[in-house]
């Protein structure tokens, strides 16, 4: 009889004790799912750098796009509105270094790829005029000078064709000091050959040049008296229109060309000028040219404007003087090791050069 009663004791103690193991387990398996989800107490301050610090990584990473300049030009925003002498000024200057730096490799990139957006990011003279000095070797510096420019065009021997994506010609201006720049041109002055003492006017960064679009280039107001810092007139008086010679009002222009100021009565007198000059850029020669307006010759004097007539009239016999007159040629032959035998023959060389043409 005691036997029975001891089954049934042990047979209520595995009833009470089965959910109290049930319980334990569930609450083993729940408590660190719900620990788990709970995010650790941070001061705002170091949640701003766990989400700042990426995006500086990103943008020192792929510097090369056209962020760099947004952000550049919010810093020289805020930079050129302090004060000289407000010694927070130069607290800034080191970051001002490092968007330079990363907007660097895009400018050098649109110069030779797309000069003409190049020009449109670019500096004005009153923007680089005041940057550091310690900054002004990481930007483009913008210039108007008058420069020899050579074209040379890129040839393959007769029957081939040149590979896809090679220019069809190699530029390079040669400037008065001496310096040599690749020159990367765009709109009308893409059909210009080689010119002696070309006015040209555009942005500089490491040994390469995107030359502006036109002869003479129209200042913004903002850069006015920065350009008058940096170059002469190109007339006797500037209050006085250079091609008509008539007194200029408020409408009048400013412009630059090949180093040198010249006023205009209004933007339309100067858009029909620079047409002109370019028609004077495609005749050929070296002599023939839109430097003829630096000519004495034909500069304004007393109430008379620049005489336009006479300027294209020489222009046109410097370019007959030129097609007229007898030319040397020289032709290189290349041997390349990795490519052995002459590339073209003597006499193959002979028939194309005296041969006629069908590329004029």
């Amino acid at each position: 009889m005691n036997r029975p009663r001891s089954s049934s004791r042990r047979a209520a103690f595995f009833l009470v004790l089965a959910p109290l193991l049930l319980m334990i387990l569930a609450l083993a398996f729940w408590l660190p799912r719900k620990s788990s989800t709970v995010k650790p107490e941070t001061s705002p301050k170091v949640a701003a750098s766990q989400v700042v610090e990426p995006v500086l990584a990103a943008k020192k990473a792929t510097p090369d796009d056209a962020q760099t300049n947004v952000d550049f030009r919010q810093w020289f925003s805020q930079f050129s509105l302090m004060p000289t002498a407000d010694p927070r000024k130069a607290t800034t200057i080191p970051q001002g270094v490092l968007l330079a730096e990363q907007r660097k490799a895009r400018m050098i990139r649109l110069i030779r790829e797309n000069p003409e957006q190049a020009i449109k990011e670019s500096l004005r003279y009153d923007e680089w005029m005041a940057l550091p000095e310690e900054m002004k070797l990481l930007v483009e510096r913008p210039f108007s000078e008058r420069a020899d420019y050579s074209y040379l065009p890129v040839c393959v021997p007769p029957g081939q064709t040149v590979p896809r994506g090679t220019p069809d010609h190699v530029g390079q201006l040669s400037l008065a000091d001496g310096t040599q720049l690749e020159a990367f041109v765009y709109g009308q002055r893409s059909d210009v050959m080689s010119k002696r003492g070309l006015p040209v006017q555009g942005i500089a960064l490491e040994g390469a040049a995107a030359v502006r679009d036109g002869v003479l280039q129209k200042l913004a107001p903002e850069e006015i008296n920065a350009a008058r810092s940096l170059f002469v007139s190109g007339q006797p008086n500037e209050s006085v229109s250079f091609i008509t010679g008539a007194p200029v009002t408020e409408k009048a222009v400013l412009a630059v060309a090949g180093g040198k100021l010249f006023t205009f009565t209004d933007e339309s007198e100067l858009t029909r000028f620079n047409h002109t000059l370019a028609k004077l850029d495609s005749k050929p020669g070296p002599k023939a040219g839109s430097n003829v307006i630096f000519y004495e010759a034909y500069s304004p004097s007393g109430d008379a404007g620049f005489n336009e007539e006479a300027a294209q009239a020489y222009v046109y016999e410097q370019a007959d003087a030129w097609t007229e007159q007898p030319k040397k040629v020289f032709l290189i032959r290349v041997d390349f090791s990795d490519k052995v035998g002459a590339p073209v023959t003597q006499s193959a060389a002979a028939t194309e050069l005296n041969g006629a043409t069908t590329s004029m």
